[in-house]
Formats: structure tokens, sequence, C-alpha cells
């Protein structure tokens, strides 16, 4: 493959296109994703372009052998012939970006990508006079506080087995707070990998109207990236609604807003008792309050969950006349501000792919979003809308809530109205599925 390292200058004065239709991998890295996008292009304008979208997993698919993330790593090596244009990681959750760690992240460091884009969340603090977020004090705060939400997260993690007896009720809360304590981690190696592969100006943070050089990258191919907005654009995604109609279920959410969370050596700081030395008539009471303790601290990484989740990247890809969404994990407090803004439903009316957001959880795809979608149809036709779903049910969420992950209500919509593909379907043991486009 011929490199287009030294090209990129030569074909933007020259009406370069992809050479043929997109190809998408939709690796199978089970509660996750991790999409590999090739754009062909002529050996005479440099040969294909190759970008990472995501690269996690909190759970391996049914049948994942050994190393699994490992494998994943070299395919994609294989398929990018040793050389890696770009990679996009949305949001800081493990199911994004764990496999950017360990063994799978030094090989993906080693095809040395030329671009590394991040959310304007995750800028190391550039200095006061800096030209991209966080440039004001308002988002110098909020991504200080995301920060130390994360390090309230680690210490609670530590002190979970200090809150839990023998109740299967606190059994259960606990096990919750782990779960999503686990995925809110900072992820320090995935992270400092990526600062060490956006070193030296290769590195983006983006937000919405933010102009990338992906475009620069992949000459004849338009890039927009639609989210996340600045504190400054939409102050509405520091929080998250309880209810919204543009979800696929009302239900009520955490109502709290954490304003604030400064991690200690340790949360518990008065003299511990027991269950075992304490009265038998104090233990009950002892349970209780643990229990509560408990809830509460699962309200709080439940927030920071969906804090991360508003922090997504949203970009929209059109080559060859055809549109390809990519919302990451965005929610409606992220889609909301782009919604709004002229133009945009034109454009999305136009999608033709649309990697179904937050894994199919009743709060990734809002609905008006969907009915915007042109290319819905029930029936087979040319030009329908294809949905892309990387997940793996038994994750997240209870059915009888109607809050299971993927949701059915949206997964039977996105069934009867678009060509819909799901790494659920997957058998045993696939690595991933390429689709042309």
């Amino acid at each position: 493959m011929t490199s287009n390292a030294d090209t990129v200058g030569d074909t933007r004065d020259r009406d370069v296109e992809p050479s043929g239709p997109v190809r998408i991998c939709m690796y199978n890295v089970g509660f996750g994703d991790c999409f590999l996008l090739t754009f062909p292009y002529s050996e005479a304008d440099g040969g294909d372009r190759h970008v990472v979208i995501d690269f996690g997993s909190t759970k391996h698919p049914k049948g994942a052998t050994r190393n699994w993330t490992k494998r994943i790593a070299e395919d994609i090596q294989r398929k990018c012939d040793g050389e890696l244009d770009a990679i996009v990681m949305t949001h800081r959750h493990q199911d994004h970006l764990r496999g950017f760690a360990g063994t799978a992240g030094k090989i993906i460091a080693s095809l040395k990508p030329k671009l590394i884009m991040q959310p304007w969340t995750e800028h190391p603090m550039a200095p006061p006079d800096a030209q991209t977020p966080p440039e004001n004090q308002r988002e110098a705060l909020h991504y200080h506080g995301l920060r130390a939400a994360q390090d309230f997260v680690m210490a609670t993690l530590e002190n979970l087995e200090r809150l839990v007896h023998r109740s299967p009720k606190q059994k259960a809360v606990a096990s919750d707070v782990g779960t999503y304590g686990q995925e809110n981690l900072p992820n320090e190696e995935a992270i400092k990998n990526l600062e060490t592969m956006g070193a030296d100006g290769k590195a983006e943070y983006v937000h919405y109207g933010f102009r990338t050089r992906l475009e620069d990258i992949l000459p004849g191919v338009s890039v927009k990236v639609l989210g996340p907005p600045t504190l400054e654009q939409a102050d509405e995604i520091r929080g998250q609604r309880q209810t919204d109609p543009e979800y696929w279920h009302l239900y009520a959410a955490i109502g709290q807003t954490l304003r604030s969370a400064k991690a200690r050596h340790s949360l518990f700081d008065a003299p511990q008792v027991s269950l075992e030395d304490a009265p038998h008539h104090a233990r009950w009471v002892m349970e209780q309050m643990d229990l509560v303790s408990l809830e509460q601290l699962r309200a709080i990484v439940r927030i920071l969950d969906a804090y991360l989740n508003n922090t997504s990247v949203i970009l929209l890809f059109e080559a060859n006349r055809r549109s390809f969404l990519f919302p990451g994990d965005a929610q409606i407090e992220n889609w909301e501000y782009a919604m709004r803004q002229p133009g945009n439903k034109a454009l999305l009316s136009k999608v033709g792919v649309y990697k179904v957001g937050h894994h199919g959880s009743l709060n990734g795809t809002p609905k008006t979003l969907w009915r915007w979608f042109d290319n819905r149809s029930r029936g087979q036709r040319e030009g329908r809308l294809v949905t892309l779903m990387s997940t793996r049910e038994g994750k997240h969420g209870h059915s009888d809530r109607g809050t299971e992950v993927p949701r059915k209500k949206l997964v039977d919509e996105l069934t009867q109205n678009s060509k819909y593909i799901t790494t659920e379907e997957y058998s045993e043991g696939v690595l991933c599925q390429d689709f042309r486009f």
C-alpha cells in the first residue's frame, strides 16, 4: 500500500474522491463498540484510508476465545496493512476505549495514526490563551468536575466491601455500583496511550461545528462534528432529564445533580464496627443505614455515567453521496443542540447508515431523529436505511422496568423500518463482519 502521509497536500486542489464503496467492519466486542471504516482511493491518490471509531468492551461476546481483544487489534493491523490514518475515541467509557490499553493498545499504537480525535472534555487543560476548549472558566470547571467525580468513584469501589453484609438487596445494589463504577474509572492506561499517539500536534479535541483535519485525510469526504456541544453552546449536557418524550420508554431516572465530588483516602472516616461485633438489636439498623449509603453511591455513579455519555463525539460522514452517522453513546442533552441548528434536519434526513447510539438503550436514539431519517422503510428497496448495532443483552437494565439494553421497543422499530444488523446475530467465534456501502 502506498503511504498517504505526503499526498494530502497534493490532493486538496484536485477532484479526489473515494474510488469505490466505503467498507465498514463491525467488530464483535460484546458489550462495546469497535468499527473500522475504510475509504478506498487509487494508488495515485495515496491508497486506502482507515479510521477506527472506538475500541472497547465490558463483556466479551459469547464464544469469545482467549486474547479476543488482541485478536481484534491484529485484525485491524492486517486490514490496514500496518498503517492507520485516524482514531476517534467518542468518550471515556471502558466499552469504548479499553482496547487502547494493554497488548492491543500497543498494536494500535504501532500503526502510527496521523490523527487522534476525542471530545473537548478530554483536553489536558490547555494554557489560558489556548484556542481550543476548555478555554473559559466554566468549561475548565466542568473538565475538573468530571475528573474529581471519577476519583470519587474509585474511592467508592475501594469501600464497597465495608458496606456489604449479608443482605441480598445490599449485594444487588453493590453489584450495580461496581458495574457502573468500573466502567467509569479513569482508564488511565488507555488515555495515556491515546495522548502519546496524539503528540506532536496529532490530537484534536472536538465540539459541535469543529473543523476537523479528518476532511484533509479523507479528500472528497465531508466530515461534520455534530457533538458534543461546549457548555457555551448547550449547558444542558451537565445534567440528565428524568423523563423525556424522545426516549423509547418514559422512566424515572435519578433526580439528583452531582455538583461536585472530591475523593478522600477513605469515604468513611468514622470508627467502623463490624456487624458481627454489634449488639443483636442494632444489626438491623446498621444494615439499613449501609443500604441507604449504597443506594446513594449508586445514584452518584449513574449520574456520572450519564455525564460521560453526553460528552460523546457525534460524526456525520458523507461519501459517494451516502451519509454515515456515528453518535457514540450520545443522549438527548447532547443531541438536542445539533437538532436545533438550522440545516441539520436536512443533513440528517439523508442518513443511509446509522450506528445505533448507546448500544440500543432507550435514551440513545431520539425519536425525533429517528423520524427524520427519510430512508426508513418497511419494505426492501434501494437505498433503504441500514442500522448497525454493537451490543450484548443482559449487561444493563431490566426488561420488567423497560430499561433493558438493547431496548426491545427500539429493536422492533429498527427491525421493521431498516436493514438491521447486530453483533448479537453473529455466529459464536466470529470476530467481525465487513459491509460495503
